[in-house]
């Protein structure tokens, strides 16, 4: 009985409104639409504020990842290390000419200066 109500609600929905988006239209894929290059040129300064080495740990990080802490910091670096590349290859599928630099959060300040001199000059 339950299955039946179901079926007439699906079927009244798909009548009345036509084709019902992803995923209520019941299909287990979704349409692919390419993403097009709109930007012409832009500048990105990419912050990575993820850990890179014991000093970025703070004393209680330290005690409780204990003698794992180097691994602990490897898999820190592997995933910061996807992550920026995933935020760096959605830069280029939206922007024809990207300019991308990458720094850690500790430099950011320096480096967006830096970044801010050379397009005034």
């Amino acid at each position: 009985m339950t299955q039946e109500l179901i079926d007439i609600t699906e079927q009244a929905a798909a009548e009345s409104s036509g084709t019902l988006p992803f995923p209520f239209n019941q299909q287990t894929y979704c349409r692919y639409e390419p993403i097009e290059q709109r930007i012409d040129s832009a500048r990105v300064l990419v912050i990575d504020d993820l850990l890179r080495d014991e000093g970025d740990l703070s004393p209680v990080a330290v005690r409780e990842w204990g003698p794992g802490i180097e691994t602990q910091l490897k898999q820190e670096r592997l995933i910061a290390g996807m992550a920026i590349e995933n935020i760096l290859n959605n830069i280029s599928r939206l922007v024809k000419e990207p300019t991308t630099e990458v720094v850690h959060l500790q430099k950011s300040a320096k480096q967006a200066r830096a970044l801010n001199h050379t397009q005034l000059c």
